[in-house]
């Protein structure tokens, strides 16, 4: 008897279980529990990530012209349709990252890659200004949008929860 095998599609949950945090729609408005930061330039980023290519990219989001910003396949990408992180105070920290094939089960997931690589919320820095970006298990660095352009970053953190 021949039995067909039917390939089964991966399903990714908009929210994983078990976990303090929370994607949302994005509204106009940002929720109280937003996860943010000001930068030194007195600007306030929140970590927001957005469809693009078949993947699910997270990075920052500006909250005063409300665009959110990652990077694919070299250039910076602005995207106005996206979710913002939320979370509980006190349930997030940021860890310094030196191997990202060790990241744990309590790494913020930020999405996927058009691949369905699993991505990781990152912060970089520029100069003296904080980004968010991203990471995977299988580089060595972080990426980040900017100015057109996608960066590549060795000193990097990844957000974690508790």
């Amino acid at each position: 008897m021949n039995k067909q095998l039917k390939k089964k599609k991966r399903v990714k949950k908009a929210n994983p279980d078990n976990v303090p945090y929370k994607w949302v729609a994005f509204n106009g408005t940002l929720p109280a529990n937003a996860v943010s930061l000001k930068n030194s330039l007195g600007k306030t980023f929140v970590v927001a990530r957005g469809n693009h290519k078949n993947g699910l990219l997270c990075g920052y989001a500006d909250a005063k012209n409300k665009h959110m910003y990652t990077c694919f396949d070299g250039k910076e990408v602005v995207i106005d349709k996206y979710e913002v992180l939320t979370c509980p105070a006190n349930r997030l920290q940021w860890v310094k990252c030196t191997n990202p094939a060790t990241i744990g089960a309590k790494a913020v997931i930020g999405g996927y890659e058009s691949n369905g690589q699993e991505i990781f919320v990152t912060k970089c820095k520029r100069d003296t200004v904080d980004y968010f970006g991203k990471t995977n298990k299988k580089d060595y660095c972080a990426y980040y949008g900017f100015d057109g352009k996608e960066y590549r970053i060795n000193d990097f953190e990844v957000l974690m929860f508790n």
